[in-house]
């Protein structure tokens, strides 16, 4: 299973992946795969320790960790944050587009990148 997550998430180039939290070894596994911190659940406690939100601790991972079967979250619900999380990626590039061409008076090339849950 570990290959094939890793050979799709390679094949679309996807900025973020979507996974339960249910078995963190399958996790930690992919993470390392792909050149992230396998330990996680630090990284995320270092982030709120510090004081700040969950945004931060996801902002440099490609991996996202959902508490679906955990915490008996709803697929809806898990749905309906992707998509507000989509959103809000979404209007932060357009806002740094809109920026950038201000400033550089071009049009920006946009690549066609995936999410996978």
């Amino acid at each position: 299973m570990l290959s094939l997550v890793y050979g799709l998430m390679s094949k679309y180039q996807v900025d973020s992946t979507y996974i339960d939290g249910a078995n963190p070894s399958f996790i930690r596994s992919l993470k390392l795969q792909i050149g992230e911190e396998a330990d996680y659940d630090k990284v995320i406690a270092r982030y709120r320790s510090d004081g700040f939100g969950d945004e931060y601790a996801y902002q440099d991972t490609h991996l996202v960790k959902l508490e679906l079967l955990s915490n008996a979250t709803t697929i809806d619900s898990a749905l309906n944050y992707i998509r507000s999380k989509q959103q809000q990626q979404s209007q932060q590039k357009e806002l740094a587009l809109d920026s950038t061409d201000k400033k550089h008076d071009y049009q920006p090339e946009i690549s066609g990148k995936q999410t996978i849950f």
